[in-house]
């Protein structure tokens, strides 16, 4: 378990093991985008999924006009905010006519929905089953790696990144360091200039970049290798010899604003809120993010504690994510799907660098061992449940 989702469980049925897998914890697609990603040959499946309700389900067979209706429902919530074409939504009821007849689905005007659906899912699975193999082959192909092995992407990703000796000299953090560094760990910004809502009934382009994250990556070269040091000399002279720290800062004074700051501070409500408004206040910063603070608001400050690096870096990194960029190329070149298997591993190599703690962990306890395992647990138990 991880969070509110279940990525992989293992059980028995009698003598049979079993094992169920979150797919989209290691292909983070909808199937329907396997066709295009897999290069398989996909019938196009429609599920009116508010046609499906308590009521209907013990109906069964409803008539044809409510589904079609349920149907034109269903196109609506997928294009939510562009104008319905008429002609596209037609032909996606069509569709859904159509496959009623095929799977014997109509009769007399009435259409078995649960005979529908029960199509509908093998028909998922077939796809789920066809597209999970290639993947696989494809994962093996590219990084000698078996996706049985692993429960998610980014552990399999790390996995990768560690046989190309990008962790090499780089140590693992214990608890307190762990927490103190991650706390200059600040997400990306969603927010219109000074944060402020704007209403407009005027075209707005989105522009994306590409594969921000590799890039960000070759340009931070590597990883800081060694152990992190607790800081005595706190002033930026010192600093500016180290390889990468971590700190805590408070600011004296803030020379420039920007309507986009690069300043952040949580609110009592737990959102953190990007503003100029820092004097006095405390943020927890890296290297990269005290310079660019340095850089563009020219502020002051005064280092109230952190942990430096000395060691230097591992720039294995920088090489390994420029393969992968340039491998990538080479295949969408060629039209190769593949490209989409080094895509998904450059976006997911940092994933597990960026863990939060998890600190619980479920277990199912027969009625027979359930005394003994409170006996030689209770310390750590937080709650039980028959």
């Amino acid at each position: 378990e991880r969070g509110h989702f279940l990525l992989r469980a293992n059980g028995k049925f009698g003598n049979l093991s079993l094992q169920i897998q979150d797919s989209y914890a290691l292909i983070a697609m909808r199937l329907s985008e396997f066709s295009g990603v897999f290069g398989m040959e996909q019938k196009k499946e429609i599920m009116p999924y508010g046609l499906y309700t308590q009521e209907t389900i013990k109906e069964r067979h409803i008539d044809i006009s409510l589904c079609i209706a349920s149907c034109e429902k269903e196109y609506e919530n997928k294009n939510i905010g562009s104008s319905v074409d008429i002609e596209k939504q037609k032909e996606f009821c069509n569709h859904f006519i159509n496959n009623c007849k095929e799977w014997n689905c109509i009769k007399d005007e009435k259409v078995d929905i649960i005979e529908y659906s029960k199509k509908y899912c093998i028909i998922d699975v077939a796809v789920l089953k066809q597209g999970w193999k290639i993947f696989k082959k494809w994962i093996y192909e590219v990084c000698d790696l078996d996706t049985g092995d692993y429960v998610s992407l980014p552990s399999l990703a790390n996995d990768f990144m560690m046989k190309q000796g990008v962790f090499d000299d780089v140590k693992y953090l214990s608890d307190g360091q762990r927490e103190f560094i991650q706390k200059s760990l600040v997400g990306g910004r969603t927010m219109i200039r000074d944060n402020k809502k704007v209403k407009t009934k005027i075209n707005v382009d989105d522009f994306d970049a590409v594969s921000l994250y590799p890039s960000a990556m070759k340009r931070l070269g590597g990883y800081l290798k060694g152990n992190p040091k607790p800081i005595v000399e706190k002033n930026y002279e010192f600093l500016k010899t180290c390889d990468g720290y971590f700190i805590e800062i408070v600011i004296k004074s803030v020379k420039k604003h920007f309507a986009f700051p690069l300043m952040s501070e949580m609110t009592e409500d737990g959102i953190r809120n990007f503003t100029n408004d820092m004097v006095g206040k405390t943020m927890f910063v890296d290297k990269i993010s005290l310079e660019d603070l340095i850089n563009f608001h020219e502020i002051e400050f005064e280092v109230v504690r952190g942990y430096y690096y000395d060691e230097g870096r591992n720039n294995k990194l920088s090489e390994v994510i420029s393969y992968l960029f340039q491998a990538r190329i080479d295949a969408k070149k060629k039209k190769n799907p593949i490209q989409n298997v080094y895509k998904l591993l450059m976006n997911s190599s940092y994933g597990k660098c960026l863990l939060k703690p998890i600190d619980t962990e479920v277990k199912f306890v027969s009625d027979k061992q359930y005394k003994k395992f409170v006996d030689r647990n209770y310390n750590w138990i937080k709650e039980g449940e028959k």
